[in-house]
């Protein structure tokens, strides 16, 4: 009984060890996206770098960017092979990161700072709570967290369709709220697969890569909680 005690404290003990590597990298990620996106903004020799980066492309460069994000998404799939290389993950994930602080930085633009900040700080409260929900739920969330995979796939062709079709900015606000709903979802249900995925591995290597797997999921999802709260409830600049 008494082995069996400790056997169960140190599983739990090990899983929130697991957890604090997890949301380290999370944090980190965003640190890092809110460094690059400060220094792009305030310095006017990166401001110009970037400036002229977009007139030698056209305006086309912003989508080499994006293009770049998905080959880092896709190159980080996970293998039992690979996650034995936490590294590789490593310098992946924070290249992501960097590329989407280059771009974030743009939102300075469009936004003034201070709904950037109320709109930062409530997705920081919102997402504590459902990161919450998501480690203590009991109920399955696996049937949730697909029909959410399956709504967002929907999503993007819908906004695709309505970027380079309708345009129309009151599509885009309604799929902002909706697009609100499905991250929402999908950060409880990643949650709450990370904690069963802890479960499965044994392998310490390998969940060293999930650690850094999960944590640009769970960064995945913050920050589009982030953008869609912005592009609700935030101010444009006069």
């Amino acid at each position: 009984m008494e082995n069996n005690h400790y056997g169960v404290q140190s599983s739990i003990e090990g899983r929130n060890q697991f957890f604090m590597k997890v949301y380290g990298w999370m944090f980190g990620g965003i640190a890092i996206s809110a460094v690059v996106a400060y220094l792009f903004s305030t310095t006017p020799a990166l401001f110009r770098l970037f400036y002229n980066f977009m007139e030698a492309t056209h305006g086309y460069g912003m989508w080499g960017i994006f293009l770049l994000q998905l080959v880092l998404v896709f190159l980080m799939r996970p293998n039992y092979e690979s996650l034995g290389n936490p590294i590789r993950y490593m310098v992946m994930y924070c290249l992501y990161a960097a590329l989407t602080g280059l771009t974030f930085f743009t939102l300075t633009f469009v936004y003034d700072l201070g709904s950037i900040v109320q709109a930062f700080a409530s997705t920081c409260a919102l997402f504590v709570g459902l990161s919450v929900v998501g480690f203590t739920t009991k109920k399955d969330l696996t049937g949730w967290g697909q029909q959410a995979l399956g709504a967002l796939i929907g999503l993007i062709l819908a906004s695709v369709l309505n970027l380079f079709f309708f345009r129309s900015s009151m599509v885009e606000w309604i799929m902002s709220g909706i697009s609100l709903i499905i991250f929402i979802i999908l950060t409880i249900y990643d949650t709450q697969k990370l904690k069963r995925m802890y479960d499965y591995f044994e392998d310490q290597s390998a969940l060293e890569g999930i650690a850094i797997l999960g944590a640009l999921e769970l960064y995945l999802d913050f920050i589009n909680i982030f953008l869609d709260i912005l592009r609700l409830f935030g101010s444009g600049k006069d």
